[in-house]
């Protein structure tokens, strides 16, 4: 066993311990639970079953333990930042994989400025991905062919004209600086 992952391990429940998310609970299941966590985080091949058997307790004691505090263990940054991606992948999937597209590259772009300035707070995922999408489109002077097909995938003309219009008086802190010259397009 790896001293970090020990240290790790110890870290997580002491802040659990202080923050008395772990009262009542079984503390071998719970310890063993952090473990889990911990080896996890690290890239460890340690799954419920050989940890439950290392340490002879059932699968089952185990799961239900982390599952009560695995809320409290994930960092909330860290849930933000996968939810963030929601968006990114949703394009990968409507314009394939090949991330040296123009319109890949811009559309990230411009989605990364989204968030970061908190443009559209609240919005679904497919919301800011087709937004995203869109002004990547028209800054490229790309046609959509299927507009049906767009909008099916993200989200309907309606959702996305509301959107544009909630921001089109910030495009500039939204498109790349050296795309100013194309304004006119949107």
């Amino acid at each position: 066993m790896s001293q970090n992952l020990i240290e790790q391990t110890k870290d997580y429940y002491y802040n659990l311990a202080e923050n008395q998310k772990i009262q009542g609970r079984n503390l071998k299941n719970i310890i063993l639970a952090i473990y889990y966590y911990s080896s996890k985080k690290a890239g460890y091949d340690k799954t419920f079953k050989k940890i439950s058997i290392m340490f002879n307790i059932t699968e089952r004691s185990l799961k239900k333990a982390y599952t009560s505090i695995a809320d409290f263990l994930d960092d909330p940054l860290e849930k933000e930042k996968e939810s963030n991606n929601i968006p990114l992948n949703l394009i990968r999937d409507f314009i394939g994989e090949d991330e040296s597209k123009y319109e890949m590259k811009m559309a990230s772009k411009i989605l990364e400025n989204i968030y970061n300035k908190s443009f559209l707070d609240g919005k679904s995922p497919k919301t800011l991905a087709g937004l995203s999408l869109f002004l990547s489109y028209k800054l490229s002077n790309y046609n959509l062919y299927d507009k049906e097909e767009f909008h099916k995938e993200f989200c309907s003309e309606a959702t996305l004209m509301k959107a544009y219009d909630k921001i089109k008086c910030d495009l500039k802190m939204i498109i790349p600086e050296n795309y100013y010259d194309k304004l006119h397009l949107l």
